[in-house]
């Protein structure tokens, strides 16, 4: 079982390492967006036995309804205007 306790950490350590992973998550929202476009286009869905990329997020990726909604729209949005996939990764635009 992995251990998520950090208080063995320096504060410095615990700094640099909420920085990095900070950036790394919005690099990584802009490349879950990026499969979640793909994989919506091609309904990828479909062969997985889901009727929509909305279950297929709530079934297969655990998302809540929420998440899937808006990540699929930005998703949608971002397939029309590609530069939303670089303003997610570099934090100008939120979900």
């Amino acid at each position: 079982m992995k251990t998520y306790s950090l208080k063995h950490l320096s504060n410095r350590t615990v700094r640099s390492g909420l920085t990095g992973l900070a950036a790394q998550d919005l690099d990584t929202t802009a490349k879950l967006l990026a499969y979640i476009a793909e994989f919506d286009d091609r309904k990828l869905f479909v062969p997985d036995g889901y009727p929509s990329m909305f279950a297929c997020c709530i079934g297969a990726l655990h998302m809540s309804e929420d998440i899937a909604y808006k990540r699929i729209r930005a998703a949608r949005l971002a397939l029309r205007f590609p530069v939303i996939f670089e303003a997610v990764a570099e934090g100008r635009l939120t979900l």
